[in-house]
Formats: C-alpha cells, sequence, structure tokens
C-alpha cells in the first residue's frame, strides 16, 4: 500500500522522525492516510479516550502531602528570598551552597533581647552554643572595641551597628547561623539591619518586671548571682530606654518574636 502523504508529513514520515511526532493533526493526517482506523485512546492523534477523567484533585492532595512533608514549601521559600536578598552572580551555584551546607530552610539567625539586668548574655551563649550557632553579643563587642559599657546607657548606634553587622557579614558569607545578643535596641539599629537586608528567622524577647532586675542586681552586689555591677541610677536609666526603645525597634519582626517572663520560673539567676 502507497501512503499518499502531504510533503510536509512525508518528510516526517521515516523511521528517524516517528518518534518525534508530536502534533495532533499530523498524526491524524498519517493514521487516515494508512486506512488504519481512529481509536481514541490508543494512538498517537488520540492517546486519552474520551471517557477518561483525570484524578486532578487525587494528584494535587499527593503532591501537596508529598512537599509538605519534606518541606518542600519552606525550601523554595528560604532559597527565593535569599536569592533576592542576596543577589549572587551565579544563582544556581548559590543555592547547591545553601543545600550542601544542611540547612535546607536556612541557617537559623536569632536575635535575643531583654531589659537589662537580666543576665540574657549568659542564656544566649548557651543558646548558640546548643544549636552550633555563632555568638555575636554586642556588648561583648564594644568592650573589645574599648567602650566602658559599664558606665554608659546606650552605645551609639552607628558604632555597634557597625561592630555587629560585620560579623553577621562573615556569618553570611559561610551560610552559617548566629544568634545576636542584645541587638537591636533602637529603632535606628533596626534600620542598619534592613539597609543590609539581615533578616532575623527568630527574635526571642526576655521580660521582667522592674522590681525583679533591681532585686537581681542587688543580689550581684551581694555577690549571690552572677552578672555586671551597675550603679542603681544606671540601671534605672537603661531600663527606661528599654521601655521606651525596644518595642519599637522590634516591631517589624512580631510575627516572628517568641516571649517568655523569667520572674515566676528562674528566681535571680
Amino acid at each position: 500500500m502507497v501512503l499518499s502523504l502531504s510533503p510536509a508529513v512525508a518528510s516526517l514520515s521515516s523511521p528517524t522522525w516517528r518518534p518525534f511526532l508530536v502534533g495532533q493533526d499530523l498524526a491524524a493526517e498519517i493514521m487516515a492516510a494508512s486506512g488504519e482506523p481512529v481509536v481514541k485512546g490508543r494512538t498517537l492523534a488520540y492517546p486519552v479516550a474520551a471517557d477518561w477523567k483525570p484524578d486532578l484533585k487525587g494528584n494535587l492532595k499527593d503532591i501537596t502531602d508529598y512537599l509538605e512533608e519534606q518541606r518542600g514549601y519552606d525550601i523554595c521559600d528560604y532559597l527565593m528570598k535569599d536569592l533576592m536578598i542576596k543577589q549572587p552572580a551565579d544563582p544556581l551555584q548559590h543555592m547547591l551552597d545553601c543545600l550542601e551546607k544542611g540547612y535546607p530552610t536556612g541557617p537559623l539567625k536569632v536575635c535575643v533581647c531583654s531589659p537589662p539586668g537580666l543576665g540574657r548574655e549568659r542564656f544566649a551563649r548557651k543558646l548558640a552554643e546548643h544549636h552550633g550557632l555563632l555568638y555575636i553579643g554586642a556588648a561583648e563587642l564594644l568592650r573589645e572595641a574599648g567602650v566602658d559599657t559599664a558606665t554608659t546607657s546606650y552605645a551609639e548606634d552607628e558604632q555597634v551597628s557597625k561592630l555587629v553587622l560585620e560579623l553577621i557579614r562573615q556569618a553570611e558569607q559561610k551560610i552559617q547561623g548566629f544568634v545576636v545578643d542584645g541587638f537591636p535596641r533602637t529603632p535606628c539599629q533596626t534600620t542598619f539591619l534592613k539597609e543590609k537586608a539581615v533578616v532575623f528567622t527568630h527574635v526571642l524577647l526576655l521580660k521582667a518586671s522592674e522590681d525583679f532586675l533591681q532585686k537581681r542586681q542587688q543580689s550581684i552586689v551581694e555577690g549571690a548571682t552572677e552578672g555586671q555591677v551597675v550603679t542603681p541610677e544606671l540601671l534605672d536609666r537603661r531600663i527606661k530606654l528599654h521601655a521606651a526603645q525596644s518595642n519599637l525597634a522590634l516591631e517589624i519582626y512580631a510575627d516572628r518574636t517568641f516571649a517568655g517572663s523569667r520572674d515566676a520560673h528562674h528566681g535571680n539567676q
């Protein structure tokens, strides 16, 4: 039998090209020219029978369950956000580097804040050690820079921001998680973080009453509790500064802030 095909079809009907015929019109013409009956659901022209209905809802559920179990949404969310923030020259290699670090949803970037005199540094250090994160202490950096933190209320925003952001930059270059202790304390410091596109994954806000803080400071003076001794006047000034600035500084992190009180559970320690 000699098939009478159009020139376009004839040029594609050889065994070499036959696997690549995907156009329904071309396939239908071949079937019609060959005299073979057109059977829906079994031919190239009609690969799906008319009565077959895809279970799109069921398939979608399977896909959704898989992505949720494997944290697929979180992984994609982290990678896309990180690309937009860092805009690397080689996006694919950057994503591979992120995944190879063992943090499929991104490294932890934690901020720990509290009123002054609460022993926050000890807590933040333990948190960093437990999770294998870099500890970045604002007060420690200031002391290393020669700033007498025992006689000042708050350090200059630009000075402390420069010190903290440099260590954050180094950690992010290594795709390493970190715990920032005591920063940001003011809206201005928060602005420095935003300018450098630093986004915390968690903000831990430790709370305590003024009475608790004063009693704890007295315990430090008496040697019963570890901590930095400050004058009552300086402590009072720092508490007032914290009350005035902290809420504004942390306002943009409200969706990832976890608060806890130390008054009821930790005594003066």
